[in-house]
């Protein structure tokens, strides 16, 4: 064998070698770029189901927000209502409390008197009870 025909068989080999090379580097590729466009078809699904849930999620956000502005302004309605009704108790409890002064202090009545005086005063509580008066105060003082 001459060198000549050694070197060609040598360059031979290196270019069926680097032939062989590129055909196996080309199946790759092509293999990975089969995978990635099954990979961004993929993707693009699921992006596409994420879209349809985040305007989803942005109409359940707005159904909220509605629901906690009525539950806020229910409770708003709810704390005038209870302020109002402190109110007037707040006033019926002075009532009250005049009236138990008004008992508290009154005059003592002799025994002699005493039945009068309770038949005099219960009437007098019907009667304010009925709405028949309506200046709020037993008059039933009977005079010693």
């Amino acid at each position: 064998m001459s060198l000549g025909f050694k070197a060609t068989l040598v360059i031979a080999i290196i270019a069926a070698a680097f032939g062989a090379g590129a055909l196996v580097n080309g199946w790759r590729l092509s293999g990975d770029l089969a995978a990635k466009d099954t990979t961004i078809a993929r993707l693009q699904g699921a992006n596409t189901a994420l879209e349809a849930a985040n305007k989803q999620c942005a109409v359940n956000v707005a159904d909220v927000r509605d629901a906690v502005k009525g539950v806020v302004d229910e409770a708003q309605k709810v704390n005038k209502d209870a302020v109002a009704a402190m109110s007037r108790a707040a006033g019926a409890a002075a009532r009250h409390q005049k009236k138990a002064e008004e008992f508290l202090t009154a005059n003592r009545v002799p025994p002699e008197k005493q039945c009068a005086d309770i038949m005099k005063k219960q009437a007098d509580y019907v009667e304010y009870r009925r709405g028949l008066r309506m200046d709020n105060t037993i008059k039933s003082k009977v005079k010693p």
